[in-house]
């Protein structure tokens, strides 16, 4: 399953108003999962050069919080944002790289972000589902605030 990378670029295509030089102030990619990693790491080999992405924020579990069979494709996941991050960085090299962990405040142009859980939170129980390692934080710009709780 999952969103292709032609999907994801249409939509910012859409967003942006143009093919070229589409500015994303932040990919956050809230859990460790096959299909959030596949279609970063394919949108960022078909579409880097079109694309200067800011900042990528990711956390992501150890693989012995994993529950046999969760974390059978643990480092080819790991390995695929990795490499998606790689090919951002070659067209953008300012790219800034985040790791994010409980209480970290990260500013995205007028938004802060307060990360509240990552996996660092169940640490270190056994995860059965990796949807449950999702990165749960709150968004605010200016008065308004929104609350991200999972996938």
């Amino acid at each position: 399953g999952g969103v292709s990378s032609g999907y994801i670029y249409d939509s910012l295509v859409k967003l942006a108003g143009r093919k070229d030089e589409i500015r994303i102030a932040a990919w956050l990619i809230t859990h460790h999962h096959q299909d959030h990693a596949e279609g970063f790491k394919k949108t960022s080999e078909k579409y880097a050069s079109n694309l200067i992405v800011e900042k990528i924020i990711h956390c992501q579990p150890r693989p012995e919080q994993l529950k046999p069979g969760e974390g059978s494709d643990y480092e080819q996941v790991k390995n695929r944002i990795v490499d998606g991050i790689r090919n951002f960085q070659a067209t953008n090299p300012d790219l800034e790289q985040i790791k994010a962990h409980p209480g970290m405040e990260i500013y995205i142009r007028d938004a802060k972000i307060t990360v509240i859980a990552t996996i660092d939170t169940v640490e270190p129980k056994i995860i059965s589902n990796v949807n449950n390692a999702s990165m749960v934080f709150r968004m605010e710009v200016g008065e308004k605030s929104i609350i991200f709780l999972k996938e």
